[in-house]
């Protein structure tokens, strides 16, 4: 999957047959900014050697601006700080997480 570096764009997640939906659940996504990437990617060194981590929630929290269409017990979730706290929703806060860090790299290269 191709991810394009914009500020801010729309997306809407494969989760669960959510493209097939009538109203699919879509995403406001926005690029993080190089703090925010430099602490959702960073390097963890420890005994083993050097690994790169993912800072998953953070990704979610800064970069999902705004949800429509997804609704949990009745309750609307709207944002990636209110997805960041429902159970039961993991398979969507990855595939958002992996998009943004996706777009973060690609703008890291493009910074190169």
């Amino acid at each position: 999957m191709d991810v394009t570096y914009q500020k801010e764009s729309e997306y809407t997640p494969e989760w669960n047959g959510n493209r097939d939906e009538k109203e699919p659940v879509v995403c406001t996504i926005s690029a993080l900014t190089p703090a925010q990437r430099d602490q959702c990617i960073f390097l963890k060194y420890d005994v083993d050697g050097t690994h790169a981590q993912n800072d998953l929630g953070k990704a979610v929290r800064w970069g999902v601006k705004s949800i429509r269409n997804l609704s949990v017990n009745g309750i609307q979730v709207q944002n990636g700080i209110e997805l960041a706290g429902t159970p039961g929703l993991d398979e969507l806060f990855s595939e958002l997480a992996m998009r943004i860090l996706r777009g973060a790299e690609k703008q890291d290269l493009k910074n190169s």
